[in-house]
């Protein structure tokens, strides 16, 4: 994260995108919600590339409450990139995530602040009683139960914003992509505890959606990201083990059909012909096929030692440290 001096207990981090008229409201009701509840914290509104003036408005506020920062992008980078910006410019002990279409209730933040206080890591809302029409509902619920079922960390709704997350949590996830709504799933791999708590949803009234919109492509993008991830979790370390499995099932399968080949040639004689047979083909195109998997994961492996060697990155994470003349570091 940018050093930008003492820490805060709370940063409120919103991407806003084309959302003139719904800044100042949202500015208000988060206010109303930390009232009495934080008194120490800061509110990071990141305005990625938008057109409508709303820049001029995010302006006013941080001249009216210095606890309003704002992050300005050159163009729209998209959602992904706006929320790794947030994270960077967060001074909070503890990040609260939300979009800036007021359709998250901004007062449901105390809720998650109380459950995050329970020692849990990351608390993420869930949209029980979602306002959208049924085009959004659908596909949200079957992504929902895709990424689910691939990652292993079971969300009602992984596209909801409105989420609680440690400090150290975030402080070192790289989004790109359609990353963003991955972020529980990209914590787990170093070890999170991880809770959900129905929110308030809300229908929108001003404005109209931009990083919600349903489409091909962005189906495509969030399918290839999800690919992406179930890589990382389940062989970041050890990439040999899936390209090497591979290699190995494709060479053996080469294998077998050869010999099944030349069991017929040696049962028929000369007189059986395998050299214009399409399973002699289709033999040397899986065990070319595993030998390729088995070079990339060589590659991979050499790869991963040379990013972990050279970074000096652990290969793993520690949670809390007992020792004689330490404290426990455990929350």
């Amino acid at each position: 994260m940018v050093e930008q001096g003492e820490n805060v207990a709370l940063t409120v981090m919103a991407p806003v995108y084309n959302e003139a008229p719904n800044i100042r409201p949202l500015y208000e009701q988060i206010t109303a919600a930390l009232e009495g509840v934080v008194a120490d914290y800061e509110i990071v509104l990141v305005d990625d590339g938008s057109t409508d003036g709303g820049y001029e408005v995010l302006e006013d506020l941080h001249r009216a409450d210095p606890r309003v920062v704002v992050v300005q992008f050159r163009r729209n980078f998209g959602q992904s990139a706006a929320f790794a910006a947030g994270f960077d410019h967060a001074r909070g002990d503890i990040v609260v995530t939300l979009d800036a279409d007021l359709q998250n209730d901004p007062a449901d933040i105390p809720l998650l602040l109380e459950k995050l206080d329970e020692g849990f890591d990351v608390v993420a809302g869930w949209r029980r009683n979602r306002k959208d029409n049924i085009v959004r509902k659908v596909p949200s619920f079957l992504a929902n139960r895709l990424i689910a079922r691939t990652t292993g960390v079971s969300l009602h709704d992984t596209g909801c914003s409105l989420r609680a997350y440690r400090r150290e949590v975030v402080e070192n996830i790289n989004l790109y992509g359609e990353m963003h709504r991955f972020i529980p799933a990209l914590a787990s791999w170093v070890g999170i505890r991880l809770a959900e708590i129905p929110v308030n949803h809300r229908p929108r009234t001003q404005g109209k959606a931009k990083y919600g919109r349903f489409g091909l492509d962005r189906a495509f993008r969030v399918i290839l990201d999800l690919v992406t991830i179930y890589f990382m979790l389940g062989f970041f370390g050890r990439p040999m083990h899936l390209f090497g499995s591979a290699g190995l099932v494709s060479s053996a399968l080469g294998v077998l059909i050869g010999l099944y080949l030349v069991s017929l040639k040696l049962m028929y004689g000369y007189r059986y012909q395998i050299g214009d047979r399409p399973l002699l083909l289709l033999a040397i195109l899986l065990l070319v096929i595993g030998v390729q998997f088995l070079g990339m994961g060589l590659l991979g492996e050499i790869v991963i030692r040379t990013y972990y060697e050279s970074q000096g990155k652990p290969i793993y994470h520690v949670r809390s440290v007992l020792s004689r003349n330490s404290k426990q570091t455990d929350r």
